[in-house]
């Protein structure tokens, strides 16, 4: 219901932010832009299927 929604939003904005590493965002998002980021799809791919499977 749209109660529900707002009420899960509202949780949401009252939680404190300091659970995320604004720093580490913006070097993830400079890293992402510039384009060295670099990814190994295997080793992700094989920890996903791990995390998952559990």
């Amino acid at each position: 219901t749209q109660a529900g929604l707002q009420s899960a939003q509202q949780t949401l904005n009252d939680q404190q932010e300091s659970d995320i590493d604004s720093d580490k965002v913006a070097q993830m998002q400079a890293m992402l832009a510039s384009g060295s980021l670099q990814v190994d799809t295997e080793q992700l791919a094989s920890d996903m299927l791990s995390f998952f499977q559990n």
